[in-house]
């Protein structure tokens, strides 16, 4: 017998090993007699240009495949995680389908960091929290991270009503470097330790280099009514020069409604001779109806020079305190001073003003002074060039003012200032928006179609766009095939959005497919602030199912919340043929 050569020897063993190898793991011979590895990082590249081309079924087919000449790849299980992910993201399978597959990951422990952290949060999402629980403790195992603890926290709290702050004390103890991380955590420990949230936001403090944990201490304070704590932090603050802290915390307790707070460390504003501080003294003092401090802010300020902004915003407020104290001459020497294009600038910040006045407390020949100064102000706008900056603030303005009801702007005027940004090339969102909105109330349903149809053209990717146009066509009961794709695209960019689930159940409703309407509605049904236009669909399909119990009690929904006297109109008089039946 001859003998094999040892090289030859070695090289026919590998083979032996390696068909072995496949035969166990039964990989298939490849279509074009190329190696398994080979075919399927071919197989991989193809299922990429489709994954990244948003084909996700399609992607996973190729993926699957993929694995079959390549089982040991952990870099298409990964690509499949991945897909499936966003398929259930989307929508587009049921979450028992994704989980299936976390299961096989977790039992070859293929999942890395990131794959455990985004199955958590799809978990969590879908509120399946047995599920997160598992992943969440297969994850501390290996990465103990401060978010891990926190997380565990609140699954306890959820699954078992536990509060075991000692998880919170770990994740304090692994993030307190992190001051982003502290001022959630110290959010967390407010509910049950007031000692502890501050001294976690104390820690911020110190190496926070914006004003948000400062902001977080001065506001716990203000609610303990702490007056020396408040004062020591402003000096504090001040000794080390931190600035542009001291005016971010001033801003937003300004924002927050927190005025006492500022009335507090008045006498330290008006010494520090700052006057952005002294400015938002004197807001704080005109909205705390403080007339001593007010003037004392306002004399103070006299002879600062400020940049137009400024000027502006504190001509409206003394243009206010004139309103207030109904001092008519006043008011209309301060409120003339906004004429012209300056005073479009500040018409967002002169509508927030004027809803902070307590109407009750001005004379209605005054109100009506300023009120028709700012439509006329509007109205010569409308006629002339105007700067790209200052166009955006009128259309927000114009449509807030209008639907406040605080100023009084016609229909005609709102549609005379979109049509000639439209009309000169100067069609922005809002301009699309509003015109589209103009059109909805006017019932001008073809222009309406029109105008949301070209603003999609500009913004493919807009989900409340697509929504609007689906829904639109789901009332006029035409192109509902269309209506439904376009829903669906609003979903894939906005997965669980009640509103965009609300218009596909009311397609189904209106295709009489009554029960995937109510499976749709799940989500909707839960809204804290619900509108009465969705109750009113859910009482709706409710009767549709026979369901009559459930309908009145949307339908009492319906009228108790009574934003829209439509629905309201409607829903009484369903209830009225209900208890005569």
């Amino acid at each position: 017998m001859k003998k094999i050569p040892l090289p030859g020897l070695a090289a026919l063993t590998l083979a032996v090993v390696m068909l072995l190898s496949a035969c166990a793991q039964n990989v298939p011979a490849t279509p074009d007699g190329s190696r398994p590895n080979e075919y399927s990082a071919y197989l991989f590249s193809a299922a990429n240009v489709l994954y990244y081309d948003y084909q996700y079924d399609r992607a996973e087919e190729v993926y699957r495949l993929a694995l079959k000449f390549d089982p040991q790849s952990k870099e298409i299980r990964k690509a499949l995680f991945n897909t499936l992910m966003n398929r259930v993201n989307y929508r587009e399978i049921p979450l028992e389908y994704f989980a299936g597959y976390v299961d096989t990951l977790l039992a070859r422990k293929d999942m890395d960091k990131l794959m455990l952290e985004q199955t958590y949060d799809i978990y969590i999402r879908y509120k399946e929290h047995k599920k997160a629980e598992r992943v969440l403790n297969i994850y501390l195992k290996n990465y103990a991270t401060p978010r891990a603890y926190t997380s565990l926290f609140y699954l306890e709290q959820t699954l078992y009503g536990k509060n075991r702050l000692s998880l919170l004390d770990k994740a304090y103890e692994l993030g307190k470097s992190d001051p982003e991380f502290l001022n959630s955590l110290g959010l967390l420990y407010l509910a049950f330790n007031v000692e502890k949230a501050e001294k976690v936001w104390k820690q911020s403090a110190a190496i926070d280099t914006t004003f948000q944990a400062a902001g977080l201490l001065w506001g716990l304070y203000s609610v303990q009514n702490q007056v020396t704590k408040i004062r020591d932090l402003w000096q504090t603050l001040q000794q080390s020069g931190n600035r542009n802290k001291l005016e971010g915390v001033l801003e937003s307790a300004l924002d927050n409604g927190d005025i006492s707070s500022l009335l507090l460390v008045s006498d330290l504003i008006l010494a520090s001779k700052d006057p952005q501080f002294i400015l938002k003294l004197l807001q704080a003092s005109w909205a705390a109806k403080d007339d001593v401090l007010f003037e004392a802010s306002r004399s103070a300020l006299q002879g600062i020079e400020f940049s137009s902004r400024e000027t502006q915003l504190l001509t409206l407020y003394y243009a206010l305190n004139g309103l207030r104290k109904n001092d008519a001459e006043d008011a209309v020497k301060h409120i003339s001073a906004l004429e012209g294009k300056t005073a479009l600038d500040e018409l967002l910040l002169i509508h927030r003003a004027t809803a902070l006045a307590d109407s009750q407390q001005v004379e209605a020949p005054a109100l009506d002074t300023i009120k028709s100064r700012l439509t006329a102000t509007i109205k010569t706008a409308t006629q002339e060039q105007l700067a790209t900056p200052v166009k955006t603030y009128l259309l927000a303005a114009i449509d807030s003012l209008k639907t406040d009801g605080l100023i009084a702007v016609e229909d005609t005027l709102t549609y005379e200032c979109l049509k000639w940004f439209y009309d000169n090339d100067r069609r922005t969102y809002d301009t699309y928006v509003n015109l589209g909105l103009h059109y909805h109330k006017t019932g001008q349903k073809d222009r309406q179609t029109a105008i949301i149809r070209e603003a999609l053209d500009e913004y493919p990717q807009d989900a409340s766009l697509l929504n609007w146009l689906g829904y639109t066509y789901v009332l006029n009961n035409e192109n509902l095939e269309e209506a439904e794709a376009l829903i669906q695209r609003a979903l894939q960019l906005s997965p669980d959005n009640p509103h965009y689930l609300d218009s596909l159940a009311w397609l189904y409703y209106t295709k009489g497919d009554y029960q995937t309407a109510i499976k749709l509605m799940e989500i909707p049904a839960r809204l804290e602030q619900m509108p009465s236009e969705i109750a009113f669909h859910i009482a709706k399909i409710f009767l549709a199912l026979g369901e009559t119990e459930a309908a009145v009690e949307f339908l009492k929904l319906t009228v108790e919340i009574g934003d829209d006297p439509v629905f309201s109109k409607q829903a009484l008089e369903l209830l009225d043929s209900v208890f005569t039946e």
